[in-house]
């Protein structure tokens, strides 16, 4: 998750505070599984403003806020998950790949397609 950097302010805090130290395992599948669950709740809750003909949008732009932030904070922890599995599997081709493929999506430019 390092250099992440996500559309809503609140999640990019806790993207930081995540970034100042190190997540066990455990904490970072409770991470995962409590950011899944967020995502799941905010995008539940916005069916009556979805926007007709952009079934992934809504109306209100800082919920979609919240929720692309959600989505790019998932994709970062499953790599994340990916990665020290590869590593502990001795798999250094894959290892490369998903530290390339973080380093991508790390980059500022991504907050701003979410």
């Amino acid at each position: 998750m390092t250099g992440l950097q996500v559309p809503d302010q609140e999640f990019q805090n806790l993207v930081n505070l995540a970034q100042t130290g190190n997540l066990t395992d455990e904490d970072l599948g409770d991470t995962l599984l409590d950011v899944g669950i967020n995502w799941e709740h905010f995008v539940a809750s916005t069916n009556n403003i979805l926007i007709p003909d952009l079934p992934l949008k809504i109306t209100d732009s800082a919920m979609q806020a919240k929720i692309g932030s959600l989505d790019l904070i998932t994709e970062a922890l499953v790599a994340e998950v990916n990665l020290r599995a590869s590593r502990r599997e001795g798999n250094p081709e894959i290892v490369e790949e998903l530290e390339t493929c973080e380093e991508l999506h790390s980059e500022p430019s991504q907050a701003n397609g979410a």
